[in-house]
């Protein structure tokens, strides 16, 4: 299993000190982070395509779902954790 990098730019100490857009995440990381996603994900299925014959790849898009514990934090529990994180 190849695991994607996640929203770094989205974790509260992300949260804490930058105050760039309206979401507070900083979005040049993730822009970062998604190109080198992209370029990983292209990578496996080259591996999957026959580069490496015999051997199989799962992609496992974790930029996706830190993006929804991101946009959605508090429905995961611990509000005061995650207001803190978004006022301070």
């Amino acid at each position: 299993m190849v695991t994607a990098v996640g929203q770094i730019g989205c974790i509260p100490y992300q949260l804490a000190r930058f105050h760039g857009n309206s979401t507070k995440c900083n979005e040049k990381i993730n822009s970062a982070i998604l190109l080198f996603n992209s370029g990983l994900k292209k990578m496996v299925q080259n591996f999957n395509g026959g580069q490496l014959p015999g051997a199989k790849f799962v992609f496992l898009d974790f930029y996706q779902s830190s993006s929804d514990l991101s946009s959605n934090g508090t429905s995961y529990g611990n509000y005061l954790f995650f207001r803190h994180a978004l006022y301070s």
